[in-house]
């Protein structure tokens, strides 16, 4: 008699309904919070991955970047005269180094950023005048300062 009581009650009914309404909806809630961890861990899967990438590349080419600023800068040193070719040059090699930002220690970036925006207004100064002796020094400087920090060889781990 007491068991067909709680399977005929309506409250016994609706307390069993509300439990499974609460359970999906905490199924629900659930779901999005593990979807949502998901799609977090897939970004930095992709960054550390392009990180990675962007090491090995590194790694495997720094000789060659390092020669490209080489081959700037020694005709420089011989003539001790700059041209505004030699100038679109460095620009040049200096934004290839955009693709390594994430791997280069926030001090070593800023100083090529310096660099980058150094030869740019060498270049822009040397348009203007016809006496480009005076550039020559701040030049080498720089990219010699930039050939250090790609020599440092810490960025190969």
């Amino acid at each position: 008699m007491q068991m067909n009581f709680l399977l005929c009650s309506t409250a016994v009914g609706n307390i069993l309904g509300l439990i499974s309404v609460l359970l999906g909806i905490i199924s629900i809630f659930v779901t999005l919070k593990t979807m949502l961890t998901a799609k977090r861990l897939e970004s930095e899967f992709q960054k550390r991955q392009s990180e990675t990438l962007a090491r090995i590349y590194y790694r495997n080419n720094k000789q060659e970047i390092i020669h490209s600023f080489e081959k700037i800068l020694f005709p420089v040193m011989k003539q001790n005269t700059i041209s505004v070719n030699k100038c679109g040059e460095a620009l040049s090699a200096l934004r290839k180094l955009n693709t390594y930002e994430s791997m280069f220690l926030p001090i070593d970036l800023d100083r090529i950023i310096e660099a980058r925006r150094a030869v740019s207004e060498i270049s822009n100064k040397m348009r203007e005048q016809a006496d480009r002796s005076q550039y020559v020094n701040q030049f080498v400087d720089t990219i010699s300062a930039v050939i250090a920090i790609l020599n440092k060889g810490d960025y190969l781990i």
